[in-house]
This record gives structure tokens, C-alpha cells and sequence, in this order.
């Protein structure tokens, strides 16, 4: 068997395409799966960023419908503070 920085190799003997090909498996099924761990990720990231954009949109559309600010912070916003001010 023979080593390089891409892989190892079987060079001679018995069982050498059977071993170069269980090699490429490995290597395919590795990157699969670090594929399969990227997407999961960016779903994850991409629902989030979805629910952050709805939560502003609601309360965005609160604030218009004058329904007080319910983050929770215990301040109201700058356009509540501000409003009938003019």
C-alpha cells in the first residue's frame, strides 16, 4: 500500500482494485456525508434568518396597528416614544 497527500492505494499484490476501490467509496461517503452536514447547517441558518425577518414584519405591522411593544425590554420603541410628539 502507497500513501500520497490525496489518499492511500494499494500498488501490488491481491486485492488491489478491490482495496482502491473501497478507498474511493470511503472517500466519496466522507464527503457526502460533510455535504449533508453543510446543508443541514444552511437549512437551519436560513429557517432562522426566515423567523427573525417574520418577527420584525409582526411587529412592525403591531406597531402600526398601535399594539404596544411586547419584547419585553420594558421600553417602548422610537416611534413610540415619539408618536403625537409633533
Amino acid at each position: 500500500m502507497s500513501c500520497t497527500w490525496s489518499g492511500c492505494a494499494a500498488t501490488d499484490g491481491p486485492g488491489r482494485t478491490a482495496a482502491n476501490e473501497a478507498l474511493a467509496l470511503t472517500a466519496m461517503l466522507r464527503m457526502s456525508s460533510e455535504e449533508n452536514s453543510a446543508n443541514r447547517i444552511a437549512t437551519a441558518a436560513a429557517t432562522m434568518t426566515l423567523a427573525r425577518i417574520f418577527d420584525e414584519i409582526d411587529s412592525r405591522l403591531d406597531l402600526r396597528r398601535g399594539i404596544p411593544n411586547s419584547s419585553g425590554s420594558g421600553s417602548p420603541s422610537g416611534s413610540e416614544r415619539n408618536n403625537g410628539t409633533e
